[in-house]
């Protein structure tokens, strides 16, 4: 079975139960109960924060074209979600919507039906218009299309938005409850420094995006209260790592730079003969490698639209010396 398809399957499963599972834990949890100062629950959250805020905003630039232009957007929706948090100290944890908010974004984006040229459809629909020019979009505004992907805008703006509510709640209630703010601030702004650095280390070693928010639930599930809440929270790791998994082949595979995503695709002729080299820059293509060879070209004349010398990656070679 394709492994995307098993993560959607699973992750639908999970989102359907585990709602059920951490409300039943939680409405008697000692999590409701105002608690001693903890250092750790503290940093934990604090590291989160800044870790998953610069995990969501670099993968959904990614994944979704239209948020590489505006990604400041997502940006100011991670603050609103830590805000409301923020104001909410004494209430209780919303976890089950975090997490589901987390995953559900996760299959929206990820989603084994055509989700790739879905999404680039998405972004040429609202980047549309006559008094704008961007690359790979429509002249004119389809309205009907324009106010679904505007929905489906919103709904991964909301999605994003639950993602940080509890952090924020967290945070608060930590500083609240440490000895003096400037202490419990201190510790807020190390281990959010901590998340920075981390997320660039995972950007250094070149790690996709399955180890990124896999962290996230991860920590998630160390600041769950009880054993049964812990393994509920580890488990959306499961679909989530299979969503975002792209399986890599010697001739189709995928690199994750500190600064974008790259896919190198090999495609062949039907006889197995080597076509082109594709690369692509976070999903758009960016340049093909072909054989410009006479040999090559006299087999497959067709590739080329215009006649050889004309090529602009032949130009250098008409002014180059004859060799002798």
């Amino acid at each position: 079975m394709n492994l995307h398809l098993l993560g959607f399957l699973a992750a639908v499963a999970l989102l359907m139960s585990a709602r059920a599972l951490l409300n039943t834990r939680l409405d008697h949890s000692t999590g409701e109960v105002v608690r001693d100062w903890s250092v750790w629950r503290l940093g934990v959250a604090s590291f989160l924060t800044l870790f998953a805020e610069l995990a969501l905003i670099r993968w959904i630039g990614t994944e979704v074209r239209i948020f590489a232009y505006v990604k400041n957007l997502a940006l100011l929706l991670c603050f609103l979600g830590f805000g409301l948090g923020c104001a909410l100290p004494k209430s209780r944890i919303r976890w089950p919507g975090a997490a589901t908010a987390l995953l559900g974004l996760i299959v929206v984006v990820r989603q084994p039906w055509h989700a790739r040229q879905a999404l680039e459809g998405l972004s040429e629909v609202l980047g549309a218009g006559q008094d704008i020019q961007i690359w790979a979009t429509a002249a004119t505004r389809n309205w009907p299309s324009f106010l679904l992907a505007a929905a489906l805008i919103a709904l991964m703006l909301l999605l994003i938005t639950f993602v940080f509510i509890p952090f924020g709640q967290i945070v608060s209630r930590e500083i609240e409850l440490a000895p003096s703010p400037l202490l419990g601030y201190s510790w807020n702004l190390a281990a959010s420094l901590a998340g920075i650095l981390a997320f660039f280390a995972v950007s250094r070693l070149g790690l996709a995006p399955a180890i990124w928010l896999g962290i996230v639930f991860v920590g998630m599930a160390l600041l769950q209260s009880q054993r049964r809440q812990q393994i509920v929270m580890a488990a959306f790791v499961v679909p989530a790592a299979l969503l975002l998994h792209d399986v890599s082949t010697e001739s189709h595979f995928s690199l994750w730079t500190p600064y974008q995503q790259i896919e190198v695709q090999q495609l062949n002729f039907p006889d197995g003969e080597f076509q082109q080299l594709l690369v692509t820059v976070n999903h758009t293509t960016y340049q093909s490698i072909v054989n410009l060879s006479d040999e090559f070209l006299k087999r497959h004349p067709h590739l080329l639209r215009t006649p050889v010398n004309e090529n602009p990656y032949n130009l250098p070679f008409r002014f180059a010396a004859t060799a002798r």
